[in-house]
């Protein structure tokens, strides 16, 4: 299996936000427990897309979701709506809120 560095992670995502057109797919951050996934998403990827200029769109807003818990997609459609409007709202939700 190939492991990429933060920098071409980083760069992958970059392009995926970069493109004129819409995906049918998201990108998956994947290893093992402790392999620093939240650590990177938290510090240098969400810092990385809130500090950039992209050609598309001058005013991301990022929203951070856990999976942990999340047991059907009804739960998580809910959860990425709850962090949305809490941004929207200048209003941050908990981390990890789970809807049942």
């Amino acid at each position: 299996m190939n492991t990429l560095n933060d920098n071409e992670i980083i760069q992958i995502i970059d392009d995926y936000i970069n493109a004129d057109n819409n995906y049918n797919y998201a990108i998956m951050l994947d290893g093992d427990w402790g392999s620093g996934k939240t650590y990177f998403v938290k510090k240098k990827l969400i810092p990385h897309i809130e500090n950039n200029k992209y050609t598309n769109d001058n005013n991301k807003k990022v929203i951070y979701v856990s999976l942990y818990g999340i047991t059907n997609l009804s739960a998580l459609s809910s959860e990425v709506y709850l962090q949305t409007i809490g941004i929207l709202k200048n209003d941050k939700l908990r981390e990890g809120t789970y809807l049942a």
